[in-house]
């Protein structure tokens, strides 16, 4: 029975660092088209959960003063309807001008929608690209296209649950900071210190099941 056991354990396959990153870099430098997605798909983890892991929570919730600029901005009467209603105004006063700033107003919006689209389409070409070279199957710009397009909603999601799930946690693990003050600095030191050693793993975690998540989608 024992020598059944070796011998299955040598059969099993051994994980190796050494080898994943030695064919990440064979994908890279053989596939230079997936330079394209990679510069896109980027964006998706640019102040992510690593960056609010690292992002100052003091900073935050106590230089900024979180709440009570929201509590500000809620007393200032801001709504859509003064924004329509000072649209109104221009649109009398000035027409062209204020067509002309709609007009670019609503460029810039399409133009914002659209480099989201391609931060998600290529985050899922480069997992189902990666995937087929790794099978040694043929790829192109247009299969990972198709593929982001084909799996879009599901990984934005997958994405929007767990950064949404990761800023409750942010706001959570910094309420004390908040109601400490910020006279108390020797104490905020010591709680930040012990607020980052938990979120820090949490973040991690957060960050590896929306990878995975959106790898099986």
């Amino acid at each position: 029975m024992i020598g059944a056991f070796n011998q299955k354990a040598r059969r099993k396959p051994m994980f190796s660092y050494r080898k994943i990153l030695k064919n990440s870099a064979g994908v890279v430098l053989k596939h230079k088209y997936l330079w394209f997605f990679g510069l896109f798909a980027t964006f998706l983890n640019i102040n992510g959960h690593y960056g609010m892991a690292f992002g100052k929570l003091e900073e935050g919730f106590l230089k900024s003063n979180f709440f009570v600029s929201f509590l500000g901005i809620l007393n200032s009467g801001f709504s859509l309807k003064n924004v329509f209603a000072n649209f109104g105004v221009a649109f009398r006063a000035d027409p062209m001008t204020a067509f002309s700033s709609l007009v670019f107003l609503l460029i810039i919006f399409v133009l914002f929608l659209f480099f989201v689209w391609m931060v998600f389409v290529s985050e899922i070409a480069l997992i189902k690209n990666s995937a087929l070279i790794i099978k040694n199957k043929k790829t192109s710009i247009k299969e990972g296209v198709n593929a982001g397009m084909a799996h879009f909603w599901p990984v934005v999601g997958v994405n929007l649950i767990g950064k949404t799930f990761a800023c409750f946690l942010v706001v959570f693990v910094g309420l004390p900071l908040f109601f400490i003050g910020p006279e108390s600095s020797m104490a905020i030191s010591i709680l930040y210190f012990i607020l980052f050693i938990i979120f820090l793993p949490i973040a991690l975690i957060i960050n590896f099941i929306i990878k995975y998540a959106s790898a099986y989608i």
